[in-house]
């Protein structure tokens, strides 16, 4: 994609292709030069119409006609790279909705990874898994989906954090009858890759037996 126009940058001079029977001559080389500066503006000018085609280098001039195709109103007209982002978002977003392209879209508003997607169709279940300390966009990638995913799937959301550290389970038992506990820790179905402590508290008024 081009972004540096300074590639097509030129200066003209149209005195290289005179003919030998007039290039010497002091008028035809002025005429030469007042067209060069002439031709040179008109350069600019054409490079700058060319630069408003293109999303990533467009200013006002351009910017407003994509606004007006894509029937986009921007918040802030001194913001340019804004503007610029809001149209390609809309281009990006164009239809057909399909699982790959509503994650590209999702990557490129809220950046890569920091929403994943995916969808439970036995339970139509629609789910965004964010990336662990961005929840507070829950309630603006809610509004960005919601038109855009079948009305059949019920929208849900989950934040993954996974641990590295020691883990403690415990609780406390308070009772005033006789109780019987029955402590079992079967190691093969409690699988973790951490440090686990396993205890409690019992409190108790009457007898018990463990």
């Amino acid at each position: 994609m081009i972004t540096d126009f300074g590639i097509f940058k030129r200066d003209i001079d149209i005195s290289q292709f005179a003919v030998p029977l007039t290039r010497d001559s002091r008028d035809i080389q002025e005429v030469y030069r007042v067209e060069n500066t002439e031709l040179n503006i008109l350069w600019e000018l054409m490079l700058g119409i060319f630069k408003e085609e293109y999303i990533y280098t467009a200013s006002d001039y351009g910017l407003d006609a994509w606004e007006k195709i894509l029937d986009i109103t921007p918040i802030n007209l001194k913001d340019t790279q804004g503007r610029r982002n809001e149209i390609l978002s809309v281009l990006i977003g164009q239809r057909p909705f399909t699982m790959p392209k509503v994650q590209e879209m999702l990557d490129f508003k809220y950046g890569k990874g920091v929403v994943t997607h995916s969808v439970n169709g036995d339970a139509y279940e629609y789910w965004l898994d964010f990336k662990p300390g961005n929840e507070y966009l829950l309630f603006n990638v809610w509004e960005y989906v919601e038109p855009i995913i079948p009305k059949n799937l019920l929208i849900k959301f989950k934040s993954t954090t996974r641990l590295s550290q020691s883990v403690y389970i415990g609780g406390v038992v308070d009772v005033k009858e006789i109780i019987r506990i029955d402590a079992k820790v079967d190691i093969d179905e409690l699988s973790t890759s951490n440090n686990t402590y396993i205890g409690g508290v019992v409190d108790t008024k009457e007898i018990i037996r463990i």
